[in-house]
């Protein structure tokens, strides 16, 4: 009985920290949104970009896509180059050609991978 009721406050308490911590990071973009329009008010903050651009991160390709593709292509081929698998990868994925940066940004991940993969696994 007195577990059940501990861990009842245990979560109630949990509950309770993570709506005074929302409620304290609201506060705070509310107070960055006012001292924005104090300096300029036309600014609108969701118009500026974010600092810091997380690198290993692509909108293209999920967490861990990118090394099963080149698993399933090894698999499947005797020999394969991490261009082609990056190619087969962005045509199935509709990406466009259009953009270069895009393009390396991608080739250069399966490029980067492939061999670190490989040899992490005795292939």
């Amino acid at each position: 009985m007195a577990t059940r009721t501990r861990t009842a406050k245990r979560r109630s308490a949990s509950v309770i920290i993570s709506r005074e911590l929302a409620a304290i990071a609201q506060a705070w973009r509310d107070h960055r949104r006012l001292v924005m329009r104090l300096f300029d008010p036309a600014t609108d903050p969701d118009d500026i970009p974010a600092l810091r651009r997380y690198l290993g991160r692509t909108e293209w390709f999920a967490r861990r896509e990118v090394t099963q593709r080149i698993y399933e292509a090894v698999r499947d081929a005797e020999l394969i180059w991490p261009r082609e698998i990056a190619r087969v990868a962005m045509a199935a994925k509709d990406v466009p050609d259009i953009d270069k940066m895009v393009v390396r940004d991608i080739i250069s991940r399966f490029t980067k991978h492939l061999p670190n993969r490989m040899v992490l696994n005795g292939k």
